[in-house]
């Protein structure tokens, strides 16, 4: 049981399948669910991956799901979900930014399963090389995570670490500018900010923000000027807004 996880919703099951990383021990459908294209290619996916297909009634979808949301009818019982090795990606990462500008996100103890979702979805949409989280204090990568991230998860790299400060001083010797997100007195517009070569952008914890070590060890601290009378945005727009920014200017 410590080992399996089980992914539900049609995007996320249809993602999972086409990413092919997790082992997958069976996919679930409704003995109701009714048949549309997208179920359709859920089924033909897990066919063709050699993946056992089991018809089972609702309640059994609702059991796997529990109360993180509506499975539409799918639920897929795989292994967990397969984090890379930071000693082995990074070096491989960094040795090839003389020609695409790699982009790193840096998750300072986000905690809530939707912001982390949000995030890797938008790290998938723009092309972000390697997502870093700390092993304490922080969401990791669950179902609801999965399901959050309309299954963009399973294309994301992402790697656990147990000290962010350490790995942080690593990027430095590597001349990787460090842009953490900050409101603060220090941080200036980031648009503003020159971005040159490789990059790591570092986003604080919902309540707050970055940590004291995290923040020394950034090259800059930046901001989204904001405009509303609310002057505040979630970890997972600003950190998707900020990652916009950041490939724009790095990758044109």
């Amino acid at each position: 049981m410590a080992n399996r996880d089980f992914i539900y919703g049609r995007q996320p099951v249809r993602e999972v399948l086409r990413a092919g990383t997790r082992r997958i021990s069976a996919l679930y459908v409704g003995a109701s669910a009714r048949e549309t294209p997208d179920l359709e290619e859920i089924v033909r996916l897990a066919s063709e991956s050699g993946v056992e297909i089991k018809r089972v009634k609702r309640h059994r979808l609702e059991q796997m799901a529990g109360h993180y949301g509506n499975h539409q009818g799918v639920a897929l019982e795989t292994g967990r979900y397969g984090y890379v090795e930071w000693c082995d990606v990074v070096p491989e990462i960094l040795a090839d930014s003389t020609s695409h500008n790699p982009v790193l996100l840096i998750l300072d103890r986000i905690q809530d399963p939707q912001n982390l979702g949000s995030l890797l979805r938008s790290a998938d949409a723009l092309g972000v090389d390697l997502v870093v989280i700390p092993k304490d204090r922080a969401a990791h990568v669950t179902s609801a995570v999965v399901r959050a991230s309309a299954g963009a998860s399973e294309h994301v790299r992402v790697c656990i670490v147990g000290n962010l400060a350490r790995c942080q001083k690593e990027l430095l010797g590597h001349d990787v500018a460090i842009i953490g997100l900050e409101v603060s007195a220090e941080s200036v517009p980031l648009a503003a900010v020159g971005i040159e070569g490789a990059v790591a952008l570092v986003v604080g914890s919902e309540a707050k923000g970055l940590r004291r070590l995290v923040k020394e060890n950034c090259t800059t601290l930046a901001s989204i000027p904001m405009h509303g009378r609310v002057n505040s945005l979630n970890a997972g727009v600003a950190g998707a807004v900020a990652l916009y920014e950041v490939t724009r200017s790095r990758r044109g």
